[in-house]
């Protein structure tokens, strides 16, 4: 079972908090932006990817504490707002989307991914002017 429903679709808007960090990202046109800045495609597509194939190995009843990693994305012009709260569970890492109690087991390796992809985030490197 994935987390996320957004599936193919580029989603309006992710935002991330990750302990003291948070990106916000918006989508317009073929673009992404954060901050003001057009960010690089490539970094963009594999932090979505990452995001997009969160799976849950099983689901379970107990053993979510605080939150560690929080999302919250919007697709579909923000008619659909899905918010994902991922906590340590020993080895592994727990879900609770914010749409109900269910919890999700996630492998610890996916949710290092997201991680590794918001870390590689970077702006778009804009060619120089030519003269």
């Amino acid at each position: 079972k994935r987390v996320f429903d957004f599936a193919e679709q580029d989603p309006d808007k992710v935002e991330l908090h990750d302990g003291s960090k948070a990106y916000f990202l918006t989508h317009s046109g073929e673009d992404w932006w954060q901050d003001g800045k057009k960010m690089d495609p490539v970094s963009i597509q594999e932090f979505l990817r990452s995001i997009r194939t969160l799976t849950a190995t099983k689901f379970v009843t107990t053993g979510f504490s605080s939150p560690g990693l929080s999302l919250v994305v919007a697709s579909k012009d923000g008619k659909r707002v899905e918010k994902v709260d991922i906590s340590k569970n020993g080895g592994g890492y727990l879900a609770r989307r914010g749409d109900g109690p269910a919890l999700f087991d996630l492998d610890a390796k996916a949710v290092e991914d997201i991680q590794k992809a918001t870390g590689e985030l970077k702006p778009a490197v804009i060619p120089p002017a030519k003269k």
